[in-house]
């Protein structure tokens, strides 16, 4: 399978999932991460930054294992999404866990102090330190990701096809009528 002059090749999503958090944590910035379930209830995520792209198809075999399949390309020009807030890893202050927990906490004062963190830049994993973290933000979708653009469609039914043929493979009870 090619795309412009680049051959993109399958891999596993927990491949492609480490591969991610080692680049993330040597550049924490300009990550964006998008989640939303395709037409046959797969999830899809789909990881920019910079030019990168990579849209991961999983299936959830039980609450502690998926199983899937990615591809990685490239934008034409890098992603930028005005008033959208990169993806990262931030520490939680510990007055902002402190007011989080109390019950008379007016919710729109937690949405504000949350909005601050993430005006924070993203840390590596290794600097973060002992306390709470602030993962995301993840733009979660209830519908499909409308995000991938035109020509990938048809690499999005690829992931789709090879990983009904994976789940057949390794997971074959989730297809049966009394799975």
């Amino acid at each position: 399978m090619t795309s412009g002059d680049r051959t993109l090749s399958l891999k596993a999503s927990d491949d492609t999932r480490r591969e991610i958090m080692n680049r993330y944590n040597k550049n924490p910035r300009g990550w964006h991460v998008f989640t939303g379930r395709d037409l046959r209830g797969f999830m899809d995520t789909v990881i920019i930054h910079g030019k990168d792209i990579w849209t991961i198809k999983e299936e959830n075999i039980n609450p502690y294992k998926n199983l899937g399949l990615s591809l990685k390309g490239e934008l034409s020009s890098p992603f930028v999404e005005e008033g959208l807030h990169n993806f990262g890893y931030r520490p939680l202050p510990d007055e902002l866990v402190e007011q989080m927990l109390r019950t008379d906490t007016d919710e729109s004062a937690i949405g504000v102090s949350l909005n601050q963190v993430l005006q924070d830049e993203p840390r590596p994993i290794d600097k973060l330190g002992r306390g709470l973290v602030l993962q995301g933000p993840i733009v979660q979708s209830p519908k499909g990701l409308d995000l991938i653009p035109q020509r990938q469609k048809s690499l999005d039914l690829k992931l789709r096809l090879e990983l009904n043929k994976l789940i057949a493979r390794k997971a074959p009870h989730l297809r049966s009528v009394y799975g």
